[in-house]
């Protein structure tokens, strides 16, 4: 974990009822394990900003992060949590991060994201990204772009 404390950028992240539009986002992990915190901080259409502070702990492995989640919704229905896993980072500039929400009747749905530490990715790394991630079975058809052109209501 401590590999990816600092800020994160997103660059692309799937549309949820957690984040229903395209404005920039970044993430800011840390703590001290077993203990970790987020703090995600972004603008909103209407240009104000926001800080959302989280507490969690380390899950089953170093790369998983148990968040609680008061907000209870369809997409993140789960009251005693929301675990984040990362499952993929070159610790410099790229970490791809997911949460897998269980739904009724045994379904799911994946939410992924695709951050930086820096505002922007080459475009190529990008790409190589989204492809290695469609190979795992991600629909990479869902993500949208995060940038401050696309921020609007």
């Amino acid at each position: 974990f401590p590999q990816i404390a600092g800020t994160w950028h997103e660059q692309l992240r799937m549309k949820s009822s957690k984040q229903p539009n395209q404005c920039p986002t970044t993430n800011t992990w840390g703590g001290t394990p077993p203990d970790v915190t987020n703090i995600i901080a972004g603008i909103t259409p209407d240009g104000s900003t926001f800080e959302v502070p989280r507490e969690g702990v380390i899950g089953d492995t170093p790369n998983q992060r148990l968040y609680a989640n008061p907000q209870p919704d369809l997409d993140f229905p789960n009251p005693d949590g929301l675990l984040l896993e990362t499952i993929y980072t070159n610790y410099r500039n790229l970490h791809v991060f997911w949460t897998c929400s269980n739904l009724e009747g045994d379904k799911h749905i994946p939410f992924v994201w695709i951050e930086s530490r820096t505002e922007t990715l080459p475009k190529g790394m990008l790409k190589r990204t989204k492809r290695k991630l469609a190979r795992w079975g991600i629909d990479v058809s869902r993500f949208w772009k995060v940038d401050p052109k696309f921020c609007t209501a």
